[in-house]
């Protein structure tokens, strides 16, 4: 139900991302904003600008279950097919800040990001370990789900290079 943007469009499977709601999705309009749009009532609501995505040079974005944020990939560096690592921003849509992912480590390359099914919780993979959010907050820790990752021995959360055509595609 939850699909996530590409910065290229042929990059993704779908150029639309359907939200909760199969009558609402979320995309860039023609000014380059994050725009959610209503197929019932016909309405529009920006969501995020398109001085975030210029300034941030954003490759990734998804919006949490909540509507509160909008989850970014910057500073992406393509590993495989499939697969990339990036820094994960967090867009506050009420009041238009950024902050990272993980405070305490805002350099840091991810493996993965994503929402979880509700509110703000969020799982992400670095270095081939899991953790979980259960509500995103810029003071929330993230409680690890995984400690025996080691980068191309023991991948927790994300494929091998191999396999992960299969897993991506599929």
């Amino acid at each position: 139900m939850f699909r996530t943007f590409y910065k290229d469009p042929l990059a993704g499977h779908d150029n639309k991302k359907f939200l909760e709601f199969y009558h609402e999705f979320l995309f860039r309009d023609a000014d380059g904003a994050a725009t959610i749009y209503n197929a019932e009532t016909l309405r529009k609501t920006v969501v995020m600008p398109n001085t975030t995505f210029r300034q941030m040079n954003v490759h990734q974005y998804s919006i949490s279950p909540d509507r509160k944020y909008i989850l970014l990939a910057i500073d992406y560096k393509k590993m495989y097919r499939h697969s990339f690592l990036a820094k994960y921003r967090i867009f506050n849509i009420s009041n238009e800040h950024v902050v990272p992912l993980l405070h305490d480590d805002s350099n840091a390359m991810l493996q993965f990001a994503q929402w979880g099914r509700g509110g703000s919780q969020l799982v992400f993979v670095k270095d081939s370990n899991m953790f979980y959010m259960p509500q995103f907050s810029s003071l929330t820790k993230p409680r690890p789900l995984t400690t025996n990752g080691e980068n191309d021995v023991i991948l927790n959360g994300v494929p091998d290079w191999v396999y992960e055509g299969k897993f991506f595609i599929e």
